[in-house]
């Protein structure tokens, strides 16, 4: 009897073991695996608020969680090991449920957020308004590495020293410039305010995405390239079947770390007097 019930509580306590282990590892890799389950539910893929979540909601419910467990197995323990095992079996089921809800809860909820106060002007209202083709997003800054667009096409991520930032591209307001000498551009006026993202969100949409130092290739086949002949650089947009269209050229600027947006309708790049321009293709 002795070694029936001693076989029973280890058996409990590896399957507490395994629920907290599990708890752990969500919680750790919470950022991307949730953001891969609101994509699929048609949540917004925004994840710059995930750093509040995790910390208000995630983290006490996973605490909520295991005490719900420890209740549970020592109540299933005393009756015998099926009850023992259906309790961990439901206590497993009732995990991935929790996951599931909370992450389309989330995003569910940035979607509708956003859909309710989505502002205008557009980025390519305003471009459209003034006549230009490209714009200076961000000002002149370091920039570690290529920028990366979220799946949405409204928000750019770039790198600087202190992290990852989200910039929303609306409400944006353009002023009227110049560039290389006499090219039409857009400025951002007032400066466009940021907001911190995570890594782990960064790095997924970065996996779906096409960059390059000085060419990237779009879904379509479309292909933009940074070319540089006799000193001077070149913005060379290739669409299939087309002719290679040259969208400036400049003795001036180096320019480089292109990132193309889901739609293939924009291009971000950095250039090292400007900062980060946006260009429509």
């Amino acid at each position: 009897m002795n070694k029936h019930l001693a076989t029973i509580s280890r058996r409990s306590a590896l399957y507490l073991g395994a629920l907290v282990a599990l708890s752990l590892i969500e919680y750790a890799i919470y950022p991307g695996l949730s953001w891969q389950i609101g994509r699929i539910g048609g949540g917004q893929p925004d994840g710059s608020t995930m750093r509040y979540f995790l910390d208000v909601y995630v983290r006490p419910g996973l605490g909520a969680f295991i005490l719900i467990s420890i209740a549970a197995l020592t109540l299933a323990a005393k009756k015998g090991p099926r009850p023992l095992h259906f309790v961990f079996g439901a206590l497993l089921l009732f995990n991935v449920a929790l996951l599931v809800f909370s992450s389309l809860s989330y995003y569910r909820g940035i979607a509708a957020a956003m859909g309710a106060t989505t502002p205008s002007p557009t980025l390519k209202a305003e471009m459209k308004r003034l006549g230009v083709r490209s714009v200076v997003i961000v000002p002149a800054v370091s920039i570690d590495q290529h920028p990366v667009w979220p799946p949405d096409g409204r928000h750019l991520a770039f790198r600087r020293e202190e992290g990852w930032r989200l910039l929303a591209l609306a409400p944006v307001e353009l002023v009227a410039a110049t560039w290389m000498g006499s090219q039409p551009i857009g400025r951002v006026e007032p400066t466009l305010a940021t907001s911190s993202v995570s890594e782990s969100v960064v790095k997924q949409w970065e996996s779906q995405g096409s960059f390059g130092d000085r060419k990237a290739t779009g879904r379509d086949g479309t292909t933009v390239e940074l070319k540089t002949q006799d000193r001077e650089t070149s913005l060379i947009v290739t669409r299939p079947n087309e002719q290679p269209e040259t969208v400036w050229s400049t003795t001036l600027e180096e320019c480089h770390s292109l990132s193309l947006s889901r739609d293939g309708r924009m291009v971000a790049y950095v250039c090292g007097h400007e900062g980060i321009i946006v260009t429509e293709l």
